[in-house]
């Protein structure tokens, strides 16, 4: 398990944080990264925009708070809420 993990978080690149590591991500590194990315993938469009056509660039922004199970958050939040104010109803 020690090994999936390591390799998870130091390796994997993911695709929801624009291809970093959890690692990266979260040490703020991602910030430099995506923006060399950026500058890197933009000069070989200029470089060769025949190849590119019109389509932009892959977005290289940085990604927001992340959360590993966002509908599960979402659940406990409008229980919590529930129980602080039991009279109030919930709509989706």
């Amino acid at each position: 398990m020690l090994k999936f993990t390591r390799w998870y978080n130091y390796e994997h690149k993911h695709s929801k944080l624009r291809f970093v590591t959890p690692h990266q991500r979260h040490t703020g590194q991602d910030v430099a990264i995506l923006a060399r990315r950026k500058e890197r993938v933009e000069a070989a469009k200029a470089a060769n925009p025949s190849r590119w056509g019109n389509r932009e660039v892959r977005n290289c922004t940085p990604v927001g708070p992340t959360t590993l199970n966002p509908e599960k958050e979402l659940v406990k939040k409008v229980e919590k809420q529930g129980k602080r104010n039991p009279n109030h109803t919930f709509q989706a």
